[in-house]
């Protein structure tokens, strides 16, 4: 028989999933287009159509993929200003940060309005996103292979991403 405090747990969980950890519960997006390495520009996507809702998870491949943290060449990622984000992706699983997104376009890393995300580095070593709707079209998020490198920095360890891409 369950106790009144695990029914109010289940009712809680139940009337409010959005405070459910995001890193059991996120929406994969399994799409190659997205991959910093697409230059293909037959099929322009453009993310500002997209009703993102909730926590993303992107893979690549089959294998788990981050939002890039460096200026992605434009004409990259399925889209015209590829979409990356300005801060480092977090280093502890306990924290949801929020990030800068720019996109590049016309030779500048952030020529339309920059907006900001959430993110999360969950257990298992992958991230999830609380994406947003770019400011025009046609911008589109993009996605690299990873891994977490550590390394030293001006005598602190810090951790940073190598893209494999």
């Amino acid at each position: 028989i369950p106790t009144n405090r695990f029914v109010l747990f289940l009712l809680f969980m139940f009337l409010f999933p959005q405070c459910a950890d995001p890193c059991s519960r996120y929406t994969e997006l399994r799409e190659d287009w997205r991959s910093v390495n697409n230059v293909d520009q037959s099929n322009v996507r453009c993310d500002q159509w997209v009703n993102w809702d909730g926590w993303y998870r992107f893979y690549l491949g089959g294998s788990s993929a981050a939002i890039p943290e460096k200026c992605v060449p434009s004409q990259r990622c399925g889209t015209h200003a590829s979409l990356y984000i300005t801060e480092p992706n977090p280093t502890q699983t306990s924290d949801v940060v929020t990030r800068t997104v720019c996109n590049n376009w016309s030779s500048s890393c952030c020529y339309f309005a920059s907006h900001t995300i959430k993110v999360k580095l969950c257990p298992g070593n992958f991230y999830v996103y609380k994406l947003a709707k770019p400011s025009v079209c046609h911008l589109g998020y993009c996605a690299a292979h990873f891994h977490l490198l550590a390394k030293i920095i001006k005598s602190y360890i810090s951790v940073s991403i190598k893209y494999l891409d």
